[in-house]
């Protein structure tokens, strides 16, 4: 069982988003460059990137949250946007029903399959005698001037 397909496969269709309003409060700090290795070189390169990036912060930093938020809520970055989510989250068949089928009569026993043949018996004997013994306890009594 494929719990992701299986969640895509309750959608219809693709979501789309009509409207977005990013907020970026609590922004902590500037953006930084991190090296996933750590040889000499990606030492010097990381350095590089980070003298770069330090200078996009004091050049654009202040103006970067409101500028993403106003892309994101344009027409362009909706259409972005969505296009990635359709992307990702395209439905899907989560089992067939020959897999169903499968997947039921491992997991249950064979007396589930025909289940009209469970409440014969033993357990038909108890439903009745509950119902039976419900419908005598509650009876609904009309007085004759109230079905005029």
């Amino acid at each position: 069982l494929d719990p992701i397909n299986c969640a895509k496969s309750l959608l219809k269709e693709v979501p789309t988003i009509e409207k977005l309003q990013l907020n970026f409060d609590g922004l902590a700090s500037p953006l930084t460059y991190l090296p996933f290795t750590m040889g000499g070189l990606e030492q010097d390169i990381s350095r590089m990137f980070n003298n770069i990036v330090s200078m996009f912060n004091r050049i654009y930093g202040r103006y970067l949250p409101s500028a993403v938020s106003r892309y994101a809520a344009s027409p362009e970055g909706l259409v972005q946007l969505n296009r990635v989510l359709a992307e990702y989250v395209q439905p899907e068949n989560c089992m067939t029903t020959d897999e169903v089928k499968e997947k039921a009569s491992r997991e249950y026993p064979a007396t589930f399959e025909n289940w009209p043949s469970f409440f014969t018996g033993r357990t038909r004997s108890v439903i009745d005698n509950a119902i039976d013994g419900w419908l005598s306890s509650n009876i609904t009594r009309a007085d004759p001037a109230s079905l005029a």
